[in-house]
């Protein structure tokens, strides 16, 4: 519940005075959460990408007239897989010519998969799926497999790739606006500035996540906006935050007025 206050908070700039206060350990816990949410958001706007990808690899392959698979495998001595039971045994043997498994279920040379069987011995030959046209069903198959397997991978490393982005961007944009904030005279802190900043980067996430599946954007592409995005809604949230520092040619005791600190 907290999560979503703050939320709601950061996407309106004129309440970054309360956000500004935040301890920077709430702030990180929030990004993190952020862009976990938003990421899980992208990936599943993907999916669509995913269920064409099968039209995409038969308009790519169509391209090709021959595609051939060469492989050259030469072993010193078989190689032997074991499962939790030694009777589901594979054996890897690419330099033997037996037709038959000796111990185990599976042994595969370089030219047959031999499965052991109460029914006997099943061989199937692997020579023919060198061409890839003639089988790229089976390839398919494989490209599926592999990607399956490939996204828990996909999905952590993305994330944390994500999370360590947004708080480089944070913490370079936030350097940038303290600098620019000094040199108008603006007295705020560099914690206000950094907190202000991952706040803003609530737009920039959102817009990353949402539009990148769909939209492309010529010259600075979608991240470039949705980074613009986060870096003006930051700034208007430092805005709100903090006093102008002036001075009067009389000279003489500081005061403070909301916006501004004048010396007298």
């Amino acid at each position: 519940m907290n999560f979503l206050r703050t939320f709601t908070s950061s996407l309106n700039f004129l309440s970054y005075e309360r956000l500004a206060e935040s301890s920077v350990k709430e702030t990180f816990k929030y990004l993190a959460k952020l862009v976990l949410i938003f990421f899980i958001i992208f990936c599943l706007l993907l999916i669509p990408k995913l269920v064409t990808l099968s039209k995409t690899i038969d308009s790519d392959l169509n391209k090709f007239s021959v595609i051939q698979l060469k492989t050259n495998i030469t072993q010193k001595e078989p190689i032997v897989l074991y499962g939790k039971d030694s009777r589901m045994m594979v054996t890897l043997d690419t330099a033997s010519n037996a037709t038959t498994v000796a111990k185990g279920k599976y042994l595969i040379t370089s030219s047959n998969i031999i499965k052991k069987s109460w029914l006997g011995t099943e061989i199937t030959s692997i020579k023919g799926y060198s061409d890839v046209l003639k089988h790229k069903e089976f390839y398919k198959k494989i490209v599926y497999v592999l990607i399956g397997l490939a996204i828990p991978g996909i999905v952590f490393f993305g994330y944390i790739g994500y999370l360590i982005k947004y708080i480089v961007l944070s913490l370079i944009v936030s350097f940038l606006i303290l600098i620019a904030v000094r040199l108008f005279r603006y007295e705020v802190s560099y914690k206000q500035i950094f907190n202000s900043t991952v706040y803003g980067m609530t737009i920039a996430i959102m817009l990353e996540a949402v539009l990148k599946p769909f939209i492309y954007i010529p010259y600075i592409g979608v991240n470039g906006v949705a980074l613009i995005a986060g870096i003006v809604w930051a700034s208007l949230g430092v805005s709100r935050i903090g006093f102008f520092e002036r001075r009067k040619s009389s000279g003489g005791q500081k005061t403070r007025r909301r916006g501004y600190i004048e010396l007298e």
